[in-house]
């Protein structure tokens, strides 16, 4: 993986731009819903490779990217539509009790098809442990990895990234929306074996790790309740969140790791044991 300073060497990264639009949707969901600036994100870091969170012109010009066809081959609108200096996603992470509903209202309004301008979208619409989305250009259910439980993406089919977002923060909030069809009703949460198969892949995690599993239980944290930084790095304020986290669920072993005991409880609201 490069790192930013590898990244920024070269003239695609540098030029990469924000649209206007999607910077004022984005500072529009923070101030409705007071969150800190780390917990939305659009332009890509050294963790995004490939995809809506870097520019057409990155995704076809840079030796680091590792996908030059994923969202810039898929219609028109990726393949020249708009800036290609524009980055065209959008990343919210929200604590569950926002998150749930976002991500039900969402989806009912892209499956009625009222929002071809995105692209697809993935995050949690009934709180068990699978991510849920939609691609919204090949009309089908689509899932991503487990960061999504904690965090809503939103990709815009590039030609549409400095439209007009009004209708998103209504939606995305529920400010003003009417729902035109019932909520999704959740699904039967995932067996135990299943639950507890997931959790022995996951990884242990103590103060000074970095990485994109330090990312997932940073935003795990966020959507319980305990904020903290989403920076990939487990640092002090991460370890006392960690013990808070702990506490209030009762874990036995409350030591600020991250561990068989720690995952389950910051999944799922509960210990499997």
């Amino acid at each position: 993986m490069p790192t930013v300073g590898e990244l920024s060497k070269e003239a695609a990264y540098g030029a990469e731009v924000i649209p206007v639009e999607l910077a004022y949707l984005a500072r529009n969901l923070r101030n409705y819903w007071e969150l800190s600036a780390g917990a939305i994100g659009i332009r890509g870091n050294e963790s995004h490779l490939r995809g809506y969170h870097r520019s057409r012109r990155w995704i076809l010009e840079s030796k680091w990217c590792t996908n030059r066809t994923y969202s810039t081959t898929e219609n028109a609108g990726n393949k020249t539509g708009g800036n290609s200096n524009w980055v065209s996603a959008i990343d919210v992470t929200l604590p569950l009790s926002k998150l749930l509903p976002a991500c039900q209202r969402l989806d009912i309004e892209v499956r009625a098809g009222r929002l071809e301008k995105v692209a697809e979208w993935y995050g949690n619409l009934n709180g068990d442990t699978r991510v849920d989305g939609y691609n919204n250009i090949a009309n089908h259910p689509a899932t991503s990895d487990n960061s999504h439980l904690w965090h809503l993406h939103i990709s815009f089919v590039r030609s549409h990234a400095n439209d007009n977002h009004e209708d998103m923060f209504t939606i995305l909030t529920g400010r003003g929306w009417t729902s035109p069809t019932p909520t999704p009703a959740p699904s039967n949460p995932p067996s135990l074996e299943w639950t507890e198969e997931a959790m022995r892949n996951l990884p242990e995690l103590r103060m000074g790790m970095t990485g994109m599993h330090v990312r997932t239980a940073q935003g795990l944290l966020n959507a319980r309740g305990f904020r903290t930084d989403i920076d990939g790095v487990f640092g002090p304020d991460m370890r006392a969140k960690t013990l808070d986290l702990q506490r209030q669920y009762g874990a036995e072993h409350v030591d600020g790791t991250w561990g068989p005991e720690t995952w389950p409880i910051a999944l799922l609201g509960q210990d499997i044991n």
